[in-house]
């Protein structure tokens, strides 16, 4: 029945129950997201890794103990005596026990409680990417299965007892190579990394003009190109590439240049390691959601983001914190002795600031907020004549401003825990454009609302506004005039929405015989128009929107509940993040409406 020597046998925590009044059985084979006993490492089985595709390609035995001489059902590409189904806990088996002496047997020892667990053997799949290992903190491994190849056998048994002939040969030789590998990777930060960013020890890599020194009798013309080509290229590539050059080499001279390559091979990786300390914001939500410690990188990358937000005078509420990482600084992980790269991925402001259709429009966005801020307001009050030596002036008026603090905006989005359970960069990106997107839609939709000032949201600006009613073009000329009457500084723009836009396009001006469209290139006769869903129906808004201020505090502060949609199948994200807005000169708007 089992010929494969990397078949692996687990028990899980699950009891088996039987009926008083029937002879059915059933209980669950595989929990998903439950950490097992120590194998030598911790592991889990991602709800991902068994499919019903696994299940119909499979022959199940439902065994006694696992004892292949005691068969009590069977599953045979999906048919047979034994039911098997896939739901959210995990993998439920049921049967009927057997009219036999082994099937009365298991029905005593169940109903007596003697036996109070399950148990299942399986094939991990030998694809890239169906498992995945991991250190944590406290210094053991973890290993999650993301792809099982194939099912064969599902058994109560005794006990749930974990032991490590139960684990495939192949597995511990992958958990001996991982060991090998860090322990390399130790000694070499010791040697040669200790205290040093990643981009110190890019620098350290040897130059080609120090190569060329050490290696003059060994390397020639064509070699220096790739010398100067290895920290650019993987592990893999240079390898591949030495092996072609080799080919052409013959004798002594190969051998030489053999060891030169080692050594800068060996280098490379060692870089390589470091450039692989990246933080995934999908990993921080699997880990949150099924209650798993936080990993190196994970953990550094949160408490960057705690006391960014701590700096800014904010309470945490969440679990997962993103700091804002416009300084591009490197988090250092200090258990790794290596530093987390800053890349576009932590970055949430820059996206959400190009999306905002408020700055677009030129309103001035304000990160890296502390506290409370004030904007000072400048009025022609503020400036007077005065003499070559006289001395200034202010205008016997106080010098104006505008102070923004801190609140607390609170959306959410919905994950399905399938697309959860999947791991590549589409994914990540696509659950951080979510967050944007949730994010920016309340943030455009509040500012550019009605509602007033509150302690805890600012004030739309639409708010105390009665929109002034437009008919043609003489209408929005005459708006755009009273901006310009204001004394606006800066460029002049439409926010509008979609239905008012659509105005816009059939709107003429000039006379008749020479009228033209109004609307063209995305522009009202020159002055841009940009247009949202946010801004209420047949309405706009005209002005000078560097007038309008919008403050940041801290990054993101994200709370995993996996709660309120489980029935859905859904993983919710809340997300808290802190902005403020207001009109630094309210003068410099009009607003208008094509509502008859």
């Amino acid at each position: 029945m089992r010929k494969d020597n990397n078949i692996e046998v687990r028990a899980t925590k699950s009891t088996p129950v039987v009926s008083q009044d029937s002879r059915t059985v059933e209980g669950y084979a595989v929990v998903f997201n439950s950490q097992s006993e120590d194998l030598g490492f911790y592991e889990t089985i991602n709800p991902a890794a068994i499919t019903e595709e696994v299940l119909m390609r499979s022959d199940v035995f439902c065994l006694f103990n696992h004892d292949q001489d005691k068969v009590l059902a069977r599953s045979k590409n999906g048919t047979g005596s034994l039911q098997l189904q896939l739901d959210e806990r995990g993998l439920k088996y049921t049967f009927t026990a057997p009219n036999t002496d082994l099937g009365n047997e298991l029905l005593e020892y169940l109903r007596r409680g003697d036996i109070d667990s399950s148990s299942f053997a399986f094939t991990v799949s030998t694809d890239e990417g169906s498992e995945v290992w991991t250190t944590g903190t406290d210094g053991r491994q973890y290993r999650e299965i993301l792809k099982i190849d194939e099912l064969h056998d599902v058994s109560p048994v005794w006990n749930p007892a974990y032991s490590s002939t139960s684990v495939s040969q192949r597995t511990l030789d992958k958990l001996n190579q991982l060991r090998e590998m860090q322990d390399e990777k130790k000694k070499e930060l010791q040697e040669e990394t200790v205290e040093k960013t990643d981009e110190e020890v890019q620098e350290e890599v040897p130059t080609q003009e120090e190569v060329e020194k050490k290696n003059t009798d060994t390397e020639d013309e064509e070699d220096k190109e790739v010398q100067e080509e290895t920290v650019e290229k993987s592990d893999e590539e240079v390898v591949d590439e030495d092996k072609d050059k080799d080919n052409d080499v013959e004798g002594e001279d190969k051998e030489d240049k053999e060891e030169t390559r080692s050594a800068r091979t060996h280098k490379h990786i060692n870089i390589n390691t470091m450039k692989e300390q990246r933080f995934s914001l999908l990993r921080a939500i699997r880990n949150v959601a099924e209650n798993r410690q936080l990993d190196n990188v994970t953990a550094a990358v949160c408490n960057e983001g705690m006391k960014e937000m701590r700096a800014a005078g904010l309470n945490t509420v969440g679990q997962i914190y993103i700091p804002t990482m416009e300084t591009r600084a490197a988090v250092t992980v200090a258990s790794e002795g290596a530093d987390v790269v800053a890349t576009d991925l932590y970055d949430i402001i820059e996206p959400l600031r190009a999306k905002n259709v408020l700055v677009q429009a030129g309103a001035k966005f304000y990160t890296g907020l502390t506290n409370s801020a004030q904007i000072p307001v400048m009025t022609g009050s503020n400036v007077n004549w005065a003499g070559e030596t006289a001395a200034a002036t202010d205008g016997n008026v106080l010098f104006n401003n505008v102070t923004l603090t801190p609140k607390r905006l609170t959306a959410y989005v919905d994950i399905s825990k399938m697309l959860l359970a999947q791991d590549s960069v589409g994914v990540e990106n696509a659950i951080r454009q979510d967050l944007i997107n949730a994010i920016n839609s309340k943030l455009e939709s509040t500012i550019l609302g009605k509602a007033g000032k509150t302690a805890n949201q600012p004030a739309g600006i639409f708010n105390g506004k009665t929109p002034t009613k437009v008919t043609d073009f003489e209408g929005l000329v005459g708006l755009e005039a009273k901006v310009e009457e204001a004394n606006v500084l800066g460029g002049i723009s439409y926010i509008a929405s979609p239905s008012a836009r659509a105005s816009f396009r059939n709107m003429m001006k000039g006379s008749k015989g020479t009228a033209q469209l109004a609307y063209m290139d995305g522009t009202l006769d020159g002055t841009p128009v940009f247009s949202t869903s946010n801004v209420e129906a047949k309405t706009f808004v005209v002005g000078d929107f560097s007038n309008l201020a919008i403050g940041s505090w801290g990054g993101l502060d994200i709370v995993v509940d996996n709660y309120t949609q489980a029935v859905n199948g859904m993983i919710r994200l809340v997300v808290n993040a802190y902005f403020d807005a207001a009109l630094i000169r309210p003068e410099a708007f009009q607003f208008g409406t094509f509502a008859v």
